[in-house]
């Protein structure tokens, strides 16, 4: 098994350019987590008797690394043990990382064991994707019989279908795009929520070459991207200016409820 010198050498050779950290060995076992990062101390710690082989180990290590990585490179201030859309995203891409290198072992597509489940599963996945896809189209025929006959729509989804109308329209959506059955529907929904056609398409090509939804959405979030890119200090101060507004806006909301409160009681007497 990995010393603790040797695995944090490991996580430095996945991203070299972050503040320094402690990793340690608890020498135990635990049930309920295989480690945990200390923000505050700058600390890994890895219950090592959770882990029978080195490959358990750097997953573990991997996870809590990504930690740090996030709570020292966030402009925006980070939770203990968040695990945000942005976590998760940093944690996919330093896995990634650690199979190009051969840190990491990724038995998913070498174990002959997976092999007959994955094909299930996968064969399962865009079936789902084919049928919706085809269940849009027919949605698509219910909207222009419903225009025809002037009746709503989204009655005969809300009432007679019993459905969510906006399921139903974003199905719809999905079929109108030449999108891959091998993504699947879940990731066909994220796409197809995108509006803009050139952010859409790298967002698929993504989906194929096989990025996480947590990878797509964060590179493809502007929202998140600009918080990304803000220092501590700058966000902070985003923060207090919408904060502030948020208090005005309230503070409006309040005397409109007073004199309606007012309303009432002299209506009550």
């Amino acid at each position: 098994m990995y010393s603790e010198k040797e695995l944090k050498n490991l996580l430095l050779k996945l991203n070299s350019n972050v503040e320094d950290f402690e990793l340690r060995f608890t020498g135990k076992s635990s049930k309920k987590v295989d480690g945990l990062y200390k923000p505050n101390e700058k600390l890994i710690l890895i219950h090592n008797k959770n882990h029978k082989t080195d490959n358990e180990l750097i997953y573990t290590a991997i996870h809590e690394f990504a930690h740090h990585v996030h709570v020292t490179t966030s402009g925006k201030p980070v939770k203990k043990q968040a695990h945000t859309l942005v976590f998760w995203e940093i944690f996919h891409k330093l896995l990634n990382k650690a199979e190009k290198k051969g840190i990491y072992e990724n038995i998913f597509d070498s174990d002959d064991d997976f092999e007959p489940i994955n094909e299930a599963i996968t064969e399962r996945l865009e079936l789902q994707a084919k049928i919706m896809k085809e269940l849009g189209e027919l949605f698509i025929k219910a909207m222009h019989l419903c225009e025809e006959k002037n009746v709503s729509f989204e009655d005969y989804t809300d009432r007679f279908l019993q459905i969510n109308r906006k399921d139903a329209t974003l199905v719809s959506r999905i079929s109108e795009m030449n999108l891959d059955n091998s993504i699947g529907f879940d990731n066909m929904k994220i796409v197809a929520r995108e509006k803009d056609p050139i952010v859409r398409a790298n967002m698929h090509n993504a989906f194929k070459r096989g990025d996480t939804q947590e990878m797509v959405k964060v590179d493809f979030s502007e929202k998140i991207q600009k918080e990304k890119a803000m220092s501590r200090l700058e966000y902070l101060k985003s923060e207090k200016e919408r904060l502030e507004k948020q208090v005005e806006k309230d503070a409006e909301e309040i005397k409109e409820i007073e004199r309606l409160i007012e309303e009432v009681k002299e209506e009550l007497k």
